[in-house]
C-alpha cells in the first residue's frame, strides 16, 4: 500500500525546476518509492502585476468600445483620479 508523504525542498538548482527533472532526480536517488514530484514558484508579486494588467485590458477594452460607438478616441490623463464602484472604474 502506498502511505502519503509530503516533503518541501527549497533552493532547488536551476536545471532541477521542472516537475520531470525533479522527480527523476529523486527517482534515482529512491528507485521505486517516489510517485510524483511538482515545482511550485513563489512569485509573490505575481497576483499584484496579474491586478495591473487586469485593468489595463479593462481600460483598453473600454476605449475601444467608446471608439466603436462614437468614432472619436478617448484620451487618457495620466495620474487622473479614478472611481471604483462594483468592479467598474470611473471618473469622479
Amino acid at each position: 500500500p502506498q502511505t502519503q508523504h509530503l516533503l518541501i525542498v527549497e533552493e532547488i538548482p536551476r536545471e532541477l525546476r521542472s516537475d520531470r527533472a525533479l522527480y527523476q532526480y529523486f527517482d534515482t536517488l529512491y528507485p521505486g518509492k517516489i510517485h510524483s514530484a511538482s515545482v511550485v514558484l513563489n512569485i509573490p508579486d505575481l497576483e499584484k502585476i496579474a491586478a495591473k494588467r487586469k485593468r489595463a485590458v479593462r481600460r483598453l477594452e473600454k476605449s475601444n468600445a467608446y471608439f466603436e460607438a462614437t468614432g472619436k478616441r478617448g484620451t487618457h490623463v495620466v495620474g487622473r483620479k479614478r472611481f471604483r464602484c462594483c468592479g467598474v472604474e470611473t471618473f469622479p
